[in-house]
């Protein structure tokens, strides 16, 4: 869930860093006792990491997708049927109790 805030909402100095992000292309790490706790990047950087994340699904389930193919080659497509509508079927009893519980 995006929350868009505009730059105008922040002191002059993180005005300065955030502009140091868009301007450089560098990211800022924001840090809390020590501890990391955010990091800001350019709106670039955040369009081709997404781009990345989602090749890599993308990649992985043509992967996943490959090895079933292959591990059910030698049963019966009426056989796969039925399974795949059993799990379809747990799956959406499963989402309906947890609909349920968070009502």
């Amino acid at each position: 869930m995006e929350n868009i805030v505009m730059v105008s909402e922040f002191d002059q100095r993180t005005q300065r860093k955030i502009n140091t992000v868009f301007t450089r292309q560098q990211e800022v790490i924001v840090e809390e006792s020590g501890q990391q706790i955010a990091v800001i990047i350019s709106s670039i950087r955040y369009q081709t990491l997404l781009k990345i994340a989602h090749l890599w699904v993308k990649e992985r389930f043509l992967d996943a997708q490959q090895a079933i193919y292959q591990a059910t080659l030698d049963i019966p497509l009426e056989e796969i049927d039925r399974l795949i509508a059993e799990v379809i079927q747990e799956s959406r009893q499963q989402r309906g109790k947890v609909h349920a519980s968070c009502a």
